[in-house]
């Protein structure tokens, strides 16, 4: 596989080396395991943000929820009246976040970096 652009190589690495050192430990071993399906409802929220952000379907399931998170993302442009963060920040960010994620949830994030993500 090529290399990723350098802000990804370190955000993933620092991800695989926690993990590492959960997984040498069996006291922080749970703690991470735990940490990790805690995140899980995080990171598809997040998902699905970056993906209205970027216009890219979401996909039939999770239409209900697309609509309600663009009026709650319209609504918060709105009244902040601030630029959000570059869709590669935040995809940056959701790289950060440790979670357990399942099949589908990999490949929209597999998706978000080809179209978010591998600008740099």
């Amino acid at each position: 596989m090529p290399p990723l652009p350098a802000d990804y190589e370190r955000i993933l690495r620092a991800r695989f080396d926690a993990a590492l050192k959960a997984s040498a430990d069996p006291s922080a071993r749970s703690a991470y395991a735990a940490t990790l399906e805690a995140n899980r409802a995080r990171v598809l929220s997040e998902v699905l943000r970056l993906e209205i952000l970027a216009g890219i379907d979401s996909g039939a399931e999770f239409a209900r929820d697309r609509l309600k998170m663009q009026v709650e993302v319209l609504q918060s442009s709105l009244k902040s009246g601030q630029k959000p963060a570059s869709q590669a920040a935040q995809f940056q960010a959701l790289c950060a976040l440790p979670a357990s994620v399942d099949d589908r949830t990999a490949s929209r994030i597999e998706q978000l970096f080809r179209r978010v993500g591998a600008g740099g």
